[in-house]
């Protein structure tokens, strides 16, 4: 069973962080306290700038410091949408630094500023509906566009699978 919730207001150009802070906390001390939470994936566009990721970050973290145990990074992943297909994988230079800058720049800064043992975990994704390239005149490429979507999802998957492992299948329950 998969339990999404989504987290409006964080870091928003409306600045609702406050407005929806205590709903949110209460929330995730229902289902924590409930089921155990696997894995928080936290939701970013990959060409979000990194110093917005980190202001997010750190606001989800201060959101999370009433909480204990202090162990719900360990149940963090990060999650970079809109990594997109392109035709025969030839992925612009600008699109091919973004990910390189995230997983060299980013990920290591992020585990600096918060002290975590261990760099983050994370995964790119797909937010793009599926498109053939026959609809544009192209050749036809669905299945070139589904093996990539698929990859995608099972290294998410497979992202969700190192936290379960990783955290002997303990399911993060907060002690509040």
């Amino acid at each position: 069973m998969i339990t999404a919730a989504d987290t409006p207001g964080f870091g928003d150009s409306m600045h609702r962080d406050q407005q929806f802070k205590a709903d949110f906390q209460d929330y995730i001390q229902d289902v924590s306290t409930r089921l155990g939470i696997d894995a928080f994936l936290l939701v970013f566009q990959y060409d979000s700038p990194l110093n917005s990721v980190l202001n997010i970050l750190e606001r989800f973290h201060e959101m999370m410091t009433v909480f204990e145990p202090k162990t719900w990074w360990d149940h963090v992943i990060l999650v970079f949408t809109r990594v997109d297909y392109y035709p025969n994988l030839k992925f612009p230079a600008s699109f091919l630094y973004k990910k390189q800058s995230i997983s060299e720049v980013l990920i290591p800064a992020i585990q600096k500023k918060f002290e975590l043992r261990q760099l983050p975990k994370y995964a790119f994704i797909s937010s793009k509906p599926r498109n053939c390239s026959h609809s544009k005149k192209g050749l036809c490429d669905c299945s070139a566009v589904n093996k990539y979507h698929l990859d995608q999802m099972k290294t998410l998957k497979a992202r969700i699978n190192t936290v379960c492992v990783e955290n002997e299948a303990k399911r993060w329950k907060s002690c509040l």
